[in-house]
């Protein structure tokens, strides 16, 4: 199994350079400036769709701070929607 690395490095987060595939997508959420879906990510990044590995890296800025995730309800088949913006500290906004 393949293992999909958001950073380059184990040491904390602040002190590291992200993946350029990584810094492609903080960037289109720093851009958005507010809480975008994963259609308009990947229409953000040149995309018509999210790969499983983006989603796969999506988590992994989640679980490292530098974004936020939730879960919204939506009409339709699966019934909800992943949205996701970078955290407000990341900003400069407090």
């Amino acid at each position: 199994m393949y293992e999909t690395s958001l950073l380059m490095s184990s040491e904390p987060v602040d002190s590291v350079s992200l993946t350029p595939h990584g810094k492609q997508l903080l960037e289109a959420l720093r851009n958005a400036r507010s809480w975008i879906n994963r259609a308009e990510l990947a229409r953000r990044v040149g995309k018509r769709a999210l790969n499983k590995w983006d989603v796969i890296l999506l988590g992994k800025l989640t679980e490292s701070g530098l974004i936020e995730t939730i879960q919204t309800p939506r009409h339709g088949p699966i019934g909800y929607e992943w949205k996701y913006r970078a955290m407000l500290h990341d900003l400069g906004q407090r």
